[in-house]
């Protein structure tokens, strides 16, 4: 990919967009260039032949994709980089508009104007207006790869003082979600990532000295495949 290749990224110098038309469907093993790309931060590349040099893109990015790509990065800092829009509607063969590029070279000032305008309403509310379906995309896809934070975003939610669960006792719980769903638990899956992953998504943690120390205020939900909490 781009973020990944060697001399790649030196395509960016001096581009305003970077357009993919069809995202590689391999694992994106790799965010750390991405994120730093597409964020604009300065970025080390080189020619072919050449020293190494820095250099901050300034380029958007805007990909196209049949299926969104997996990934070994969880992590919110990945996916908030990201605002995904289903092209759900299918135009049959018989209702494509064979002549559309030329129509809209034909438009390009209007397309222009309507551009500048909505620039500056961006820079009015110093944000993008993002829907909120674009926003349960996003979520779906991130749960698609973290199954962890699907477990317990579909099989948890907050508990009271009377829920209190140590952390292995909600890693039996994921283990058996996880063997229920036909999922092999990585490495990287210990009750250390569940106590940071329950953390990250605002369970309480609570100390309890008669129950053996830390614990987590949960409440399983009573979904089949789960089994009694």
């Amino acid at each position: 990919t781009l973020w990944s290749r060697r001399f790649q990224a030196t395509r960016l110098i001096g581009k305003a967009i970077n357009v993919c038309d069809e995202v590689p469907s391999a694992r994106i093993t790799e965010s750390d260039p991405f994120k730093k790309i597409v964020t604009g931060g300065v970025t080390e590349s080189e020619f072919k032949g050449q020293d190494l040099f820095s250099f901050t893109p300034k380029a958007g990015h805007l990909f196209a994709a049949n299926e969104l790509p997996k990934t070994d990065d969880n992590s919110e800092g990945f996916y908030r980089r990201w605002i995904v829009i289903n092209m759900e509607k299918q135009i049959p063969e018989d209702k494509l508009d064979r002549y559309i590029g030329e129509k809209l070279k034909a438009d390009v000032p209007g397309i222009v104007s309507r551009c500048i305008d909505a620039y500056l309403r961006l820079r009015v509310r110093g944000d993008y207006d993002i829907p909120d379906s674009s926003n349960e995309a996003r979520a779906s896809w991130q749960e698609d790869n973290d199954h962890v934070l699907r477990f317990l975003r579909t099989y948890c939610e907050k508990g009271d003082k009377d829920d209190w669960r140590s952390v292995e006792d909600i890693y039996r719980k994921y283990k058996q979600v996880a063997t229920a769903e036909g999922v092999s638990i990585n490495d990287q899956v210990t009750t250390r990532a569940l106590g940071r992953a329950l953390a990250r998504n605002d369970f309480k943690a609570v100390n309890r000295a008669q129950s053996g120390g830390r614990g987590w205020l949960v409440k399983y939900k009573p979904l089949a495949g789960i089994g009694r909490g």
